[in-house]
């Protein structure tokens, strides 16, 4: 299946909120399947997206990392908040920590307070 298939794939499954059909593509060989795949999830927003993407504010690949911490933004459930403070400091990637700050702030003001 070529990348094309794959991204109407994962659109379609984002639209239904299926997001157990989205969550085996985040370990997709293709970076960019998986970039998608977290950026629906970041949509979705449901507690399987949540906890499968908390584990890639580990992955090696910085990239992956920051869309992560925009996705977890655009969750804005206080778990990934806590999250991504904790994370923030063992983050060594300058693009990565401003997107884990800028997560933090936008989850911040949906709870209504800033820390």
């Amino acid at each position: 299946m070529i990348f094309g298939d794959k991204s109407k794939k994962i659109e379609t499954y984002a639209k239904k909120g299926k997001s157990a059909k989205i969550i085996p593509l985040l370990t997709d060989r293709k970076k960019d399947v998986r970039m998608s795949a977290i950026k629906a999830l970041g949509n979705i927003g449901d507690d399987h997206c949540v906890n499968n993407l908390l584990l890639l504010l580990g992955d090696p690949d910085p990239e992956i990392r920051r869309q992560t911490a925009a996705s977890l933004g655009d969750i804005g459930k206080d778990v990934c908040k806590t999250h991504l403070q904790s994370r923030v400091k063992q983050e060594t990637d300058e693009k990565v920590l401003d997107a884990m700050h800028d997560s933090i702030m936008r989850i911040s003001a949906k709870v209504g307070y800033v820390k």
